[in-house]
């Protein structure tokens, strides 16, 4: 099995979104099955990667930042979000009963530490956060672990 993570960005556009589902389905397609994706189906890069997986045959891992993750999900992602957590075969539950950068840089420590290949959606600039994807994507690169970042040239991000 090859254990697959997600780090990306949440405000992309319509745009942006496509060239990224297709460049991961890309990604997904190189990998030695069955996949299993780890992601916390944040609106935006995570969710894209969630289907992606899922329509390659894959099952995918919830990784719940925190007990009241729902009420951070803008209302047009969250019919997806409740989607794809239905189809999850496993979820893990953080420690943290409310959203905050320490929950989502947790989330994104533990999905870095298990994906033989972590896959990111970004566009190079520094997080805007704690727990940002730029934050997971310098700690991915201080190791020879595998990282594969599909943001697509000259599209900016929301």
């Amino acid at each position: 099995m090859t254990t697959v993570g997600v780090s990306g960005h949440i405000g992309i556009r319509p745009e942006t979104r496509l060239v990224v589902a297709a460049r991961i389905a890309e990604e997904l397609s190189r990998l030695p099955g069955p996949l299993r994706g780890y992601t916390s189906l944040a609106a935006g890069s995570d969710q894209v990667f969630a289907w992606a997986v899922l329509a390659a045959g894959g099952d995918i891992v919830f990784v719940n930042p925190c007990a009241s993750i729902e009420s951070t999900m803008p209302p047009e992602a969250l019919p997806l979000f409740r989607a794809a957590r239905g189809l999850a075969v496993e979820e893990i539950a953080l420690p943290y009963d409310e959203p905050s950068e320490d929950a989502y840089l947790a989330a994104g420590e533990y999905i870095d530490d298990v994906a033989d290949v972590l896959i990111v959606v970004y566009d190079g600039l520094g997080a805007r956060g704690k727990g940002g994807t730029g934050d997971i994507v310098a700690r991915r690169e201080a190791t020879d672990r595998v990282l594969v970042n599909v943001w697509p040239d000259g599209h900016v991000r929301d």
